[in-house]
């Protein structure tokens, strides 16, 4: 799986998606953009509390996306992980979620 992954995450990086792997308790597994303290927790954090919020109402968060500026970060739960991408368009995240099926099988 590991190497499956790494090279998927390497493609996409390629195409000018930066990504990472967050567990879902908090802490980095691996990532293509420097992602420092307290980073991983808090994108950890900001997926938790959406999944918990759509539950009471009935429903699952499939992605939550956060929009900056001049970039979006978009996080996506897979099982006991959290995919954190960042995407400068909205083509961009077309292609990240082309990409998020592949990544779901490897878990």
């Amino acid at each position: 799986m590991a190497a499956d992954f790494k090279q998927v995450i390497d493609e996409m990086k390629g195409k000018g998606i930066e990504t990472a792997l967050v567990k879902r308790e908090g802490g980095l597994v691996y990532s293509t953009f420097g992602m420092e303290d307290p980073a991983p927790y808090v994108s950890q954090y900001l997926a938790n509390n959406a999944q918990l919020l759509m539950a009471e109402l009935g429903d699952e968060a499939k992605e939550i996306e956060i929009t900056f500026p001049d970039r979006f970060l978009v996080l996506i739960p897979l099982d006991s992980y959290i995919l954190v991408a960042l995407v400068k368009t909205r083509e961009d995240k077309k292609v990240l979620r082309g990409y998020v099926d592949s990544i779901k099988s490897m878990f």
